[in-house]
């Protein structure tokens, strides 16, 4: 709740629910944990996702400027 000191468990159906492997798309990784736990790994998975995106669009970037240069 936004403005609330109040911190409420969240439900599973926030979390997400378990997916058999064999349902599960290839790029999805499976983490079974609980509460605070589950959302702090969430918040650093998507932390890691960005610092990769802007890594490797700094390397294409680079890659292609190195390319232009040795035409």
């Amino acid at each position: 709740m936004k403005g609330s000191d109040e911190w409420t468990k969240p439900s599973t159906s926030q979390l997400g629910d378990a997916m058999p492997l064999s349902e599960m798309p290839r790029d999805t990784v499976s983490i079974n944990l609980e509460g605070e736990l589950a959302l702090n790994a969430y918040d650093r998975w998507l932390w890691l996702i960005e610092v990769k995106s802007k890594a490797f669009k700094l390397l294409d970037h680079s890659l292609l400027w190195r390319r232009r240069r040795s035409s």
